[in-house]
């Protein structure tokens, strides 16, 4: 029993150190940048494609989630990015199925207990409507292999702005 008392305080602690006060809300955002391309390279050593944003000359659009920070938890910081592409002269676009790899679109992870690898987006929907002021409405349904193995799904439907 007594083994068990430093356990048990552990687990009280962990649970009752974050205050709804000490915690920042999960975040979203999302911009576009002109002039920029994804680029793709495979490493034979880890047997995967790596995804770049790097000069060029279309639209690459990211799209980020933040989740919930307490300042009473350690290592409690992850979040993921979306970021995919768009020919420069598009004022629309449909990428779905086997058209999504033209997106060149890839899911990233970050956090104290996930890696940072990019993953190709596997299958779903990405589409898109410029709008008269310049920003981009785009939705989104799109699934991708989290850092755990299993499929992440990605949902929004926002309006995207440099």
């Amino acid at each position: 029993m007594k083994k068990l008392l430093p356990l048990l305080l552990g687990i009280t602690l962990t649970l009752m150190g974050c205050d709804k006060d000490d915690c920042n809300p999960a975040r979203n955002s999302s911009s576009f940048e002109s002039n920029k391309s994804i680029a793709v390279h495979y490493n034979g050593d880890a047997q995967q494609d790596y995804y770049h944003v790097v000069n060029g000359e279309n639209l690459v659009f990211s799209y980020s989630h933040v989740a919930p920070e307490c300042e009473n938890t350690m290592d409690d910081e992850w979040g993921y990015t979306l970021t995919f592409e768009v020919g420069k002269d598009a004022t629309t676009f449909r990428f779905e199925g086997a058209e999504l790899p033209i997106a060149k679109g890839f899911y990233q992870e970050w956090g104290a207990w996930v890696s940072s690898n990019t993953h190709p987006l596997d299958g779903g929907l990405i589409e898109g409507t410029k709008m008269a002021d310049g920003k981009w409405r785009v939705k989104a349904d799109v699934t991708a292999q989290a850092s755990t193995g299993s499929a992440k799904r990605i949902t929004f439907d926002t309006v995207f702005q440099k």
